[in-house]
C-alpha cells in the first residue's frame, strides 16, 4: 500500500491505524465538522450569543415593567395622599 492510501485508510479507519501516528486535528474528529465546514464550537458560540441577547431583551422588558409599576405606584401614593388631603381640609 502507498503512504497516500496508507495515511487515507488510518483516517477512514482510525482504529485500525498504528497508535503512535498522529492524524491531522481536523480530520480526526470529522464528527464535530459539520458538511458546510461549520465546526460545533462555531454553532455553539452563535446559540451562545443568542440565548445572551434574548436574556438581555428580557431584562430590559421587566426593568421597563418594573419602572412603570414604580411609577403606577407614586401616582397612587400622590392620588390617596391628596384625597387626604382632600379630607383634612373637608374637615375643618
Amino acid at each position: 500500500m502507498s503512504r497516500e492510501l496508507e495515511s487515507a485508510y488510518r483516517v477512514i479507519h482510525p482504529k485500525s491505524a498504528n497508535p503512535f501516528t498522529r492524524v491531522p486535528a481536523p480530520l480526526a474528529r470529522p464528527e464535530l465538522r459539520r458538511r458546510d465546514g461549520l465546526s460545533l464550537s462555531l454553532l455553539a458560540r452563535q446559540l451562545r450569543r443568542w440565548w445572551l441577547a434574548r436574556v438581555e431583551r428580557h431584562c430590559l422588558i421587566c426593568a421597563d415593567v418594573e419602572e412603570r409599576c414604580a411609577r403606577q405606584a407614586q401616582q397612587n401614593v400622590a392620588y390617596y395622599q391628596k384625597q387626604a388631603a382632600l379630607a383634612r381640609s373637608a374637615q375643618l
